[in-house]
């Protein structure tokens, strides 16, 4: 495991628990870096809701947006402090939790209720209409949003929220994603801390609860990636054959939600293909039968009525095409990184497709904002990075011990002492990590 419970002591302290003079500045310099890095992620989780502070607290935006910042880093870098007392409490989470469903209980119906004077947002409109259509065995994308937008929303969202759009409970889809990747966490890591401090960076970022009241999907897109990430990543070292198709089923429920995401199912099969071999190939079969078979069925019976296309020609607005194939390589360069990096350890496989996923996003995104004239309040692409940030937070989460942050009443047990984390590394950079890749 990647732990620095020693990061920031002495020379002479960490002598006296065993870490060789030779090896400190090693240690000193890979600390400082992670600790960046971390604070980095931070930074990126925070970065979508820039466009709600400069959209609704204009005159106080940028004040509002440090304030912020500074303060989410200062809880994020207090370790021990917070852990037990905020993150872990569970009575705490439980009412925070309700809470939060309680108030999308009463905002949405005021929210989704704008479009009778035609304002607020259509991101929902098209996920209850093409519910809708499938619920009556018609074609999902007969319908034009109340802006006239064509839907973009593809087969993978429209049936995670069937059962929803069913009761009548839309309004739960987003934040019952959130939970359930929750409740991953606390399964993977055993710290309900864990679990609460991913639900804090979360909703940290603005344009997570404004999202959540809008009834966007992009939430239940990105808690998807993060819920995958924690599927997969076991598979790498247990080979679960029951699990492996739970995962390539909700891998290509994600890469059928847009047209951008149909690269998780090869994306996943390459990074897994590097620890297991027969599991991966029968990942992106099995992954690819869901992805395309209900889309292609739907698009042959209308090819003019599929308007998640409509996303291709889109990207090409907003960026040269130039730009996104540069953006594209950059994309397919990361992939080939992760994939050696999962190869040394599974547990980069969050980072690994974290990397692959980021260059295409962020470069829409920039390029959305660039469109705008880099106005904040304007930069609608922010949304393109929503996906993302689950997966951010996870990672910030299974991060804060490698960059030196103290976890009060962590089990000393999971603690690797540096000096053997530094010889080992040097030894899988090596190539001398040897493992069965089935």
């Amino acid at each position: 495991m990647d732990h620095y419970p020693y990061a920031g002591k002495s020379i002479q302290e960490t002598q006296s628990v065993g870490i060789p003079m030779h090896l400190q500045s090693l240690h000193d310099g890979q600390s400082a870096y992670r600790i960046i890095g971390y604070n980095t992620l931070i930074f990126f989780v925070l970065l979508p809701g820039i466009r709600a502070i400069f959209k609704y607290l204009p005159e106080y935006a940028w004040l509002v947006v440090i304030a912020e910042a500074l303060a989410v880093i200062f809880v994020a870098n207090s370790g021990g402090k917070w852990n037990k007392k905020l993150f872990g409490n569970a009575y705490l989470l439980t009412l925070l939790l309700m809470l939060a469903t309680l108030a999308l209980y009463m905002m949405y119906p005021v929210a989704d209720g704008l479009k009778a004077v035609m304002r607020g947002s259509d991101q929902d409109d098209c996920v209850v209409l093409g519910a809708l259509r499938l619920l009556a065995g018609q074609n999902p994308y007969l319908d034009l949003t109340y802006f006239g937008n064509p839907c973009s929303t593809g087969f993978g969202v429209l049936l995670y929220y069937l059962p929803f759009v069913l009761f009548n409970a839309y309004f739960l889809g987003g934040i019952f994603s959130i939970v359930v990747v929750m409740a991953a966490l606390l399964r993977s890591t055993g710290r309900l801390e864990d679990a609460g401090f991913f639900f804090f960076l979360l909703f940290s970022c603005v344009a997570v609860p404004e999202l959540l009241v809008v009834g966007s999907d992009l939430i239940f897109v990105g808690s998807g990636i993060a819920l995958l990430v924690l599927l997969v990543r076991p598979l790498a070292d247990s080979k679960q054959w029951g699990m492996l198709f739970l995962s390539a089923l909700l891998c290509g429920v994600l890469a059928s939600s847009r047209v951008n995401f149909l690269v998780l199912v090869p994306l996943i099969a390459f990074l897994l293909f590097s620890r297991w071999r027969s599991g991966a190939f029968l990942f992106v079969v099995f992954g690819a039968i869901i992805a395309f078979l209900p889309s292609l069925l739907i698009y042959l019976s209308d090819p003019q009525a599929f308007t998640p296309l409509h996303l291709l020609h889109k990207a090409q607005v907003i960026m040269p095409r130039g730009i996104l194939i540069v953006a594209a390589l950059v994309s397919v360069g990361m992939a080939i990184v992760g994939y050696f990096m999962v190869r040394r350890s599974a547990q980069a496989l969050p980072l690994a497709v974290f990397l692959s996923l980021l260059p295409g996003l962020l470069t829409l995104s920039l390029g959305d904002l660039y469109g705008r004239g880099w106005n904040p309040a304007l930069w609608e692409g922010a949304n393109y990075l929503i996906p993302l940030l689950p997966i951010a937070a996870l990672l910030v989460v299974e991060q804060r011990k490698s960059a030196g942050i103290p976890s009060h009443g962590s089990d000393p047990k999971d603690t690797i002492r540096p000096q053997e984390q530094l010889l080992s590394g040097d030894h899988a950079l090596n190539g001398m990590t040897r493992h069965n890749t089935g």
